[in-house]
């Protein structure tokens, strides 16, 4: 879909926006993304929840997907130097 499509680009995007943002001496540029990524992850999660998922290689996509959008977050706060909670 095209939600699948916006949260796996914005996940491949992380790399080079840790490099632009320290490159530039920005960490807005970190924070926006992350900012940014939060919003994509909440849109697919509201049309791709993975209790209902219609297969278990769906739900287990759609567990992976979270799982990486969780460790990208945890590791963009960490450098920015904000610890990260586990659960809220």
């Amino acid at each position: 879909s095209d939600h699948d499509r916006s949260l796996l680009s914005a996940i491949n995007n992380f790399w080079s926006i840790v490099e632009r943002s320290a490159y530039e001496y920005k960490p807005n540029t970190l924070c926006k993304y992350l900012y940014e990524l939060s919003k994509d992850f909440n849109s697919w999660y509201e049309v791709s929840p993975v209790k209902t998922a219609e297969t278990d290689d769906l739900k287990l996509t759609r567990l992976e997907f979270i799982a990486a959008v969780g460790a990208i977050i945890k590791q963009g706060l960490y450098l920015l130097g904000i610890n990260a909670v586990d659960r809220m």
